[in-house]
């Protein structure tokens, strides 16, 4: 962020709002949208993009660095958007350790 002379600490008030701004110039006939980073109205932007909604599936993909993922931290990424998370099973040697990894962890995004 220094390289683009942003304070670390305005980083995630920056992303929200460049999310609000896109979703405003890509989901609304007449698109404008005014904030404290982002500013504009009287244009538009094509082509949108094909899915309708917020911004399309945010994935979010990470090998975890333990064996499950707790059901509270993937609250928190669908609190964020995510609507699936892409995990890796530890092992891949022993079928019955990834079938019980992937049984775990099902369901844990709505």
């Amino acid at each position: 962020m220094r390289a683009v002379g942003v304070a670390m600490t305005e980083r995630g008030a920056r992303t929200d709002e460049y999310r609000a701004a896109m979703h405003a110039l890509w989901a609304t006939p007449a698109p404008a949208y005014h904030g404290r980073y982002v500013t504009f109205e009287g244009i538009d932007a094509h082509p949108r993009p094909l899915r309708p909604g917020w911004l399309g599936r945010l994935e979010i993909s990470f090998l975890p660095l333990v064996p499950e993922v707790h059901p509270d931290t993937a609250q928190q990424y669908a609190d964020l958007g995510a609507d699936r998370l892409v995990l890796y099973p530890p092992s891949l040697h022993d079928p019955a350790q990834v079938e019980a990894f992937l049984r775990h962890h099902a369901g844990l995004l709505p």
